[in-house]
């Protein structure tokens, strides 16, 4: 690859616009629940891209915090979380393609459980989120740890529709961010910058699409409410932080962060699960006029969830890294890709509307990104991947131009 430091650059540049652009929004609107993880997510970018690296012990943090600072979203999500379990047990038992096929099925699962209870939204595709990323480190293991915490976060912000700046990171990471690392052998890149650009349009129209009904309102629970418990959610998030540090601090050579992240989400869903059918059960027994049995049931709903969950902790944990892919990498990305320019598709239209004042940019961008693509690439390279993938990874940056163009607003204030 050629130009690398001139690639960076260019892309530094459009991450500034791009977070400038950003930051007036959050200064105009009402701190909803998806800009306040949005603002984790631009601090996020900016340390990846300086130091390619996202700090495990403040993803744990900010997993942490907005979990419990919606606590009521984690009961609204049982039906995901209940899949999420099972997702995580499977990788503990190093059933990696049966796991992938469970992710499958919550995707479906996901979008009901928006449907019926909205609050358990954010959580529910949080929790996808999370099963995407656990997949890409440790079943497809092409991806670093701290990356996991980005993708859950931006999924639990945007809903299904961060499959868009997640289809289109890798693109842009060839294009703009790609560094060579002499520890790696080989080119890597950051994803915080990467999917920054190419969501910021996103934060934006999200609430407008839904007031003109163009998205449906229950998909998007987050833009249209804060943070439910923001006390809960420093509180908690600062000593998550604490006891993570600690925990982190007695793993083995071999554990995994991203299995104690894996793990922790498992444990707390299944507290809480058990919580909730203890609840209910003394419920029951209360309007029946058992006097003890609902005490015991009120003692029980308070001691069980830990017992349970720490039982649940420990068969969730681990993660086998093989030092190949799982299942068929190729095809996993290709799905994530088609999921992307699909939704691509039907979002586009609406938000181009949206965003009159920067039609230019975004045309100029979509122009610009596919020849820089061709001319930082290697002849050899351009041979490697062939015409058919070389047309597609043109058209792909064509689609990344528009987006990040048109969340370049600040630049023409």
């Amino acid at each position: 690859m050629r130009f690398q430091r001139v690639s960076n650059l260019i892309g530094l540049g459009l991450l500034f616009i791009s977070s400038m652009t950003f930051l007036g929004w959050v200064n105009d609107s009402t701190i909803n629940f998806a800009l306040a993880i949005g603002i984790v997510l631009l601090i996020f970018a900016w340390t990846d891209y300086f130091k390619l690296l996202i700090n495990v012990l403040f993803g744990f943090a900010a997993i942490v915090g907005f979990f419990i600072g919606n606590i009521e979203g984690v009961f609204y999500a049982l039906p995901t979380g209940v899949l999420f379990i099972l997702f995580a047990y499977l990788n503990d038992r190093n059933r990696e393609r049966a796991a992938t096929a469970v992710f499958l099925f919550a995707l479906p699962v996901a979008l009901i459980n928006s449907y019926y209870f909205h609050e358990g939204g954010p959580i529910a595709w949080a929790l996808v989120g999370l099963m995407i990323g656990i997949i890409e480190n440790a079943v497809v293991e092409n991806m670093a740890e701290g990356d996991v915490f980005i993708i859950a976060l931006y999924f639990m912000a945007l809903g299904p529709l961060a499959f868009i700046p997640l289809a289109l990171e890798g693109i842009l990471g060839i294009t703009l961010y790609t560094r060579e690392i002499e520890i790696f052998d080989d080119y890597v890149y950051p994803l915080g910058p990467a999917m920054f650009i190419t969501s910021v349009p996103l934060f934006y129209a999200i609430p407008e699409l839904v007031r003109n009904g163009w998205l449906p309102s229950w998909l998007f629970y987050a833009h249209a409410h804060g943070v439910p418990h923001p006390g809960y959610a420093m509180v908690f998030g600062v000593l998550g932080a604490v006891v993570i540090g600690y925990m982190l601090n007695g793993l083995e050579e071999d554990d995994s962060p991203v299995g104690l992240l894996m793990a922790g989400v498992s444990a707390l869903i299944a507290a809480m699960l058990t919580f909730g059918g203890v609840g209910l059960l003394g419920v029951y027994l209360q309007d029946h006029g058992y006097e003890h049995l609902t005490t015991i049931a009120g003692i029980g709903a308070i001691v069980l969830p830990f017992v349970v969950g720490a039982y649940v902790m420990v068969y969730t944990f681990n993660l086998h890294y093989e030092g190949r892919s799982s299942i068929n990498s190729d095809l996993w990305k290709l799905g994530i890709r088609a999921v992307g320019v699909a939704l691509s598709a039907i979002t586009l239209p609406g938000v181009w509307k949206l965003f009159a004042e920067t039609h230019k940019t975004a045309l100029a961008l979509a122009l610009f990104l596919p020849l820089w693509f061709l001319l930082k690439l290697e002849r050899e390279e351009l041979k490697a991947l062939g015409p058919v993938w070389t047309l597609f990874y043109l058209l792909m940056n064509v689609l990344a131009g528009v987006w990040i163009g048109l969340g370049m607003g600040w630049i023409l204030q």
